[in-house]
């Protein structure tokens, strides 16, 4: 399921989860323009499909609020928030897990963002035996940020990988 505009979308509400599953786009809320307010009652997860569990909006967006989890999912552009403007105040109500690829688990605003509260923990992405390299996992990055709350820990992820390496991983950037 999708929800897309190539204008300008109200605001949005759905109950439960928005969950990324094989396809792409899969989970997405998307607009061209703006967005005025995001609430999801469940948790946003990121699926096998790239930009799945994917909140795009390529103006700017009011509040989001996540009731759960924000998971990244094993492709990029999975369980993730990402605002090519200005992104208004986030409320997610349990953790920020980064998946086993870059760009997941990962709020991004190209300009500033409003404050940001986490109930639970902001956990990088790991990798293990042959897994490639990645790079933005379990991350928060705009160009200023007033306030970050993390109820939990911070956490950078594991990364025991003969062939890659963790970068930017359970981190915050402004």
């Amino acid at each position: 399921g999708q929800i897309f505009a190539t204008g300008n979308i109200g605001p949005v509400r759905v109950k439960g989860d928005v969950i990324g599953q094989d396809g792409f786009a899969g989970g997405q809320i998307r607009s061209d323009l703006d967005i005025a307010s995001v609430t999801i009652g469940g948790s946003l997860i990121g699926g096998f499909g790239l930009a799945g569990g994917h909140l795009a909006i390529e103006g700017n967006m009011g509040p989001v609020k996540i009731g759960g989890d924000m998971i990244g999912g094993p492709n990029i552009f999975t369980g993730m928030i990402e605002v090519f403007g200005n992104l208004g105040p986030v409320m997610i109500g349990g953790s920020i897990v980064g998946g086993r690829s870059g760009i997941s688990g990962l709020i991004s605003a190209a300009l500033d963002c409003g404050p940001i509260k986490i109930g639970g923990s902001l956990i990088g992405g790991s990798i293990t035996g042959s897994d490639i390299s990645i790079f933005s996992s379990g991350s928060i990055a705009a160009a200023r940020i007033p306030s970050i709350t993390i109820g939990g820990s911070l956490i950078g992820g594991v990364g025991s990988s003969a062939n890659g390496n963790l970068i930017v991983r359970g981190s915050v950037q402004a």
